[in-house]
């Protein structure tokens, strides 16, 4: 996505950008231990829980309230908090291998 930014600005929107960059970000963050205490995680998690469900309420009450990207990057961000409380499940170098994925794209 990097490349196809630089050949043509356009080519990508501002919220496909940043899906994609949480998305990265939620993949990264399976590989480090929670650097913020349990509580603070769980309460950021409540939150960005809390945004996530309004959006999507201002979705069904108004569908062009919000995009899907949006949503998306703010759904990512819930991930990328959840993925802080718990262990990686998947084998170190299969998340290297997908964060270098995410970051190429």
């Amino acid at each position: 996505m990097k490349e196809a930014i630089k050949a043509d600005p356009d080519s990508h929107t501002k919220e496909e950008l940043n899906g994609e960059v949480q998305a990265l970000l939620a993949l990264k963050a399976k590989l480090e231990p929670p650097k913020e205490d349990t509580a603070v995680l769980e309460a950021k998690i409540k939150e960005q829980g809390d945004k996530v469900r309004a959006m999507k309420e201002a979705i069904k009450a108004d569908p062009d309230s919000h995009t899907k990207e949006e949503l998306n990057g703010e759904v990512q961000a819930l991930l990328a908090l959840k993925a802080k409380l718990e262990p990686p499940k998947e084998d170190t170098a299969v998340l290297e291998a997908k964060i270098k994925e995410q970051g190429d794209k």
